[in-house]
């Protein structure tokens, strides 16, 4: 029985026998005083011993729960899952540790028309599907959102066994430098840095793949990934962008330190094995956020733009191998008007010097690229490319050493209003290349030089985790 209760009967009990306690005899008034003496009692210990109910009980144990909790190494001390803008998550509750999974599928269908191309005197067809890209991987951070990684692995329509891409760590050191920036260092192997087009990430791209000037020219002509350490300005307020990398020059993903070591390549389903002699690689870049957000220059369909964006940039890499020394080049401009115009300009360009061979001893490069894309509706937006390749007139290829790309189509952005953006999309375009073209597997482009016309036509389901 409770203090409380006792104390109500007990007192009831006295209010009942005083009622009638004067007519009683004196031992009835004894236990009377005794009783009221016992209330007394009661009413002090109630003074300082307080009540506690349920409630109270149950704050006191979770309050221990929590401190024990908390005192505890190596014990989680809570966690959520989840999905935000980036995908799905697994993530700490104080937000240092975030996993996110990256799943990633592009199946494209494709018709390509060559004039002449069958025997030299009749035009060739050739029609089919593939799978052109299909990769899995993770990123996140760990023990701070200062510490970031990311891993992927490939499998591309030229392969046949994944392969990695991307595998790499980036520490943020410093923060507010020279204002707003923040100072990082990345190590490992992903993107050379040089390129706008080429590190976009392959599911923000406008057309169905990237263009015939970044794959004879700019990123792919690269390597497109590289093993190095970076060393960046950034900050997302801050307007200046910066980095400085030094890597083992072009074309050096998946190997190991050597500077001349064989190196395997897939195209077509036949293997081909080369010596790669490139000693060293030093690329820059910088951009400059004009207005705009920096998180939607990483997407050049705008689907996900929150303002309007204008970022000039432009970048060099330079590379010294046994036998040549090459400079790659260039200058681009990305402007979006959000949710109605997506714009992307770039000059490209490279200096080649060549030493133990015969012929000329060195070449030079150029080309441009121009691609728009105009949203008719949230969900559709109609998408439109030219780029140019003008090749050193010593070094043409298959007698041609101007080649163009014309090109024109549509993104269909699945979900209300195109609410899925780049992460489901379907992308359908025509490429006319008036001159013909130097094979080119990835982009679906067939040898066809001679300045014969080839038309290609894509069609490209997209889903991204």
């Amino acid at each position: 029985m409770s203090v409380q209760r006792t104390f109500f009967i007990l007192a009831a009990t006295v209010m009942a026998v005083q009622a009638g306690a004067q007519a009683e005899p004196p031992d009835l008034r004894q236990k009377v005083e005794a009783l009221e003496a016992e209330v007394r009692e009661l009413r002090e210990q109630r003074a300082i011993t307080p009540v506690y109910s349920v409630r109270d009980v149950d704050a006191v144990i979770a309050a221990v729960q929590a401190d024990a909790s908390a005192r505890t190494p190596g014990l989680s001390r809570g966690g959520s899952a989840g999905h935000d803008e980036k995908g799905f998550f697994i993530k700490s509750d104080d937000g240092n540790f975030a996993l996110y999974p990256d799943l990633f599928v592009q199946f494209r269908g494709v018709a390509n028309y060559r004039e002449d191309g069958k025997r030299g005197d009749s035009s060739s067809t050739e029609s089919g599907f593939e799978m052109r890209r299909a990769k899995i991987g993770f990123y996140g951070t760990a023990f701070s959102p200062d510490l970031t990684f990311r891993f992927l692995w490939q499998d591309t329509v030229t392969g046949g066994a994944l392969a990695l891409q991307y595998g790499y760590a980036q520490y943020t050191f410093a923060h507010n430098v020279a204002g707003n920036g923040d100072l990082a260092i990345r190590a490992g192997q992903f993107k050379n840095i040089v390129f706008k087009e080429e590190f976009t990430p392959d599911r923000a791209q406008l057309m169905v793949e990237r263009s015939l000037a970044n794959a004879l020219l700019g990123g792919a002509a690269l390597g497109s990934e590289t093993q190095g350490v970076d060393l960046l300005f950034i900050g997302a307020e801050n307007p200046l962008h910066a980095e400085l990398l030094i890597d083992d020059g072009i074309r050096s993903s998946n190997t190991d330190f050597r500077d001349n070591q064989p190196v395997t390549t897939v195209v077509g389903g036949v293997s081909t094995t080369t010596n790669v002699a490139t000693n060293f690689g030093v690329a820059g870049r910088v951009d400059y956020k004009v207005f705009g957000k920096w998180k939607d220059a990483d997407d050049l369909t705008g689907t996900a733009g929150r303002e309007d964006l204008l970022v000039i940039g432009g970048g060099v890499d330079f590379s010294q191998g046994d036998n040549n020394s090459t400079v790659h080049y260039t200058v681009d401009a990305q402007y979006q008007l959000r949710r109605k115009l997506v714009l992307l300009a770039a000059l490209y360009g490279n200096q080649v010097d060549l030493r133990n061979t015969s012929g000329p001893s060195n070449r030079s490069d150029w080309g441009v690229q121009v691609e728009a894309g105009y949203f008719i509706t949230p969900a559709l937006q109609a998408i439109a490319r030219y780029s140019l390749v003008k090749f050193d007139s010593s070094f043409k290829t298959g007698g041609e050493d101007t080649f163009h790309e014309i090109s024109g189509g549509l993104n269909w952005f699945f979900g209300k209003d195109g609410e899925f953006g780049n992460r489901a999309k379907l992308t359908i375009d025509v490429n006319y290349l008036p001159n013909g073209s130097p094979a080119q597997p990835g982009l679906d482009y067939l040898a066809n030089p001679n300045k014969k016309d080839e038309v290609v036509v894509r069609t490209q389901l997209q889903f991204s985790l």
